[in-house]
């Protein structure tokens, strides 16, 4: 989950990931251990947290929402990519997005 998590807020930020790692001044042969399911440290993922001014929990998996400070964008593509449990294309973020300007439109 952490892997998956921060892979995603690198994304919607705009960050390079393994150039992130690095700035950080963690291995980038990190990544690997993450990508297969290990947990860094806790002061490794508060590094993140912090540099992202997103909470610990999220990157853990423990917080389901959308960090607060996300675009509606952002979120959209978070809230999808969590239902579809992968990355979202732009042509499914831009479906879902034409699919709920007109439920919105159809409320008003």
């Amino acid at each position: 989950m952490f892997y998956e998590r921060l892979l995603l807020v690198c994304e919607e930020k705009g960050e390079k990931f393994t150039p992130l790692v690095k700035k950080l001044g963690y291995s980038p042969g990190s990544i690997k251990n993450w990508k297969n399911g290990t947990i860094p440290s806790g002061d490794i993922i508060k590094s993140f947290a912090d540099y992202f001014g997103i909470t610990t929990d999220y990157l853990l998996g423990r917080e389901p929402s959308a960090p607060s400070n996300m675009t509606k964008e952002e979120a959209l593509k978070f809230i999808l990519s969590n239902m579809v449990g992968q990355d979202v294309s732009d042509s499914l973020y831009r479906q879902a997005a034409a699919t709920l300007e007109a439920l919105v439109k159809n409320r008003e």
